[in-house]
């Protein structure tokens, strides 16, 4: 994720990536996600959120955040949802620094340990609103 940030953020780098088959498509494959998260972050922030010093850091860790949950809803919906005995695909992202699995919710202000990921956009949608609203997003991006 943070090759396809830095892609994003100065496509130049591009170039160096483009003959190496298997890290282009590492690359490109998370590319909606850290487009659709940076337009998140200027949509709740403004568009100068790109110039504040924790905005690369921020821009990984929300697009992390929401590749990991879309993950989980993709395999989801691949093993089926079933009845309440059967296998549930959860997401969650592990804080190397505080040791412990930050996973913000679509449905609630928890943020702490695996969750079940949003069966719709309306849900990815609220998923996004609650990261940008977390104090770990927020500490991030005016950390210098």
């Amino acid at each position: 994720m943070t090759a396809a940030v830095g892609v994003f953020l100065s496509p130049a780098g591009y170039l160096s990536l483009a003959a190496e088959h298997s890290i282009r498509g590492l690359v490109d494959r998370p590319q909606v996600v850290v487009q659709s998260s940076a337009r998140c972050l200027e949509s709740v922030f403004g568009p100068d959120v790109v110039r504040r010093p924790g905005y690369r850091e921020t821009l990984i860790e929300v697009a992390v955040l929401v590749n990991a949950a879309l993950a989980a809803h993709t395999l989801q919906r691949e093993i089926g949802a079933g009845s309440s005995k059967s296998v549930r695909a959860v997401y969650g992202v592990y804080v190397l620094d505080q040791r412990a699995v930050w996973a913000p919710r679509f449905d609630s202000d928890e943020v702490d340990g695996l969750a079940s990921p949003p069966d719709d956009a309306q849900g990815f949608a609220a998923l996004s609103d609650a990261v940008l609203r977390s104090t770990r997003i927020k500490a991030l991006l005016a950390a210098a």
